[in-house]
């Protein structure tokens, strides 16, 4: 097996990002959650178009970060628009939902995101990205948690 002593600092910095949300796909994956651009994905609703993540706290300012989870989760991003504090507010929509089950459609108060919400679009996947370079690093990375998790 080859091994690399260093990296430089931004590919560091990039790997531990990526590794993270990878690690959150993966994972939500196992939870039944469908996700977009899988295997186990089916078709039309886990496409890019028919799936969200909604960003908050210091992240949602990070456009390259935001681009990094469009990419990964192969879905659009959106974040709040002018939104104080709104690490906090990002927790009490999960809180939210976790009050309503496992049923994560929007509400009937308008918080889906789309015209004239307080959600800004920001960030689009690319598609073949996540398909040519996550989905294959996300195997790998499954298959190297599931050894560890047997040993």
């Amino acid at each position: 097996m080859n091994s690399v002593e260093t990296f430089p600092l931004h590919v560091s910095a990039r790997a531990v990002l990526e590794g993270q949300l990878m690690a959150k796909y993966i994972h939500a994956q196992k939870l039944g959650f469908e996700m977009p651009g899988s295997a186990s994905g089916s078709g039309s609703s886990s496409s890019p178009s028919s799936s969200r993540v909604l960003v908050t706290g210091g992240a949602s300012k990070n456009q390259k970060i935001l681009q990094m989870i469009a990419d990964v989760f192969n879905c659009n991003v959106f974040t709040l628009k002018d939104t104080p504090n709104s690490a906090s507010l990002g927790g009490a929509y999960r809180a939210r939902d976790s009050i309503r089950g496992v049923d994560h459609s929007p509400s009937s108060s308008g918080d889906e995101p789309g015209e004239g919400s307080s959600y800004t679009h920001a960030a689009s996947p690319n598609s073949q990205l996540h398909t040519q370079v996550y989905l294959p690093l996300m195997q790998k990375y499954s298959t190297l948690e599931q050894r560890i998790a047997n040993e």
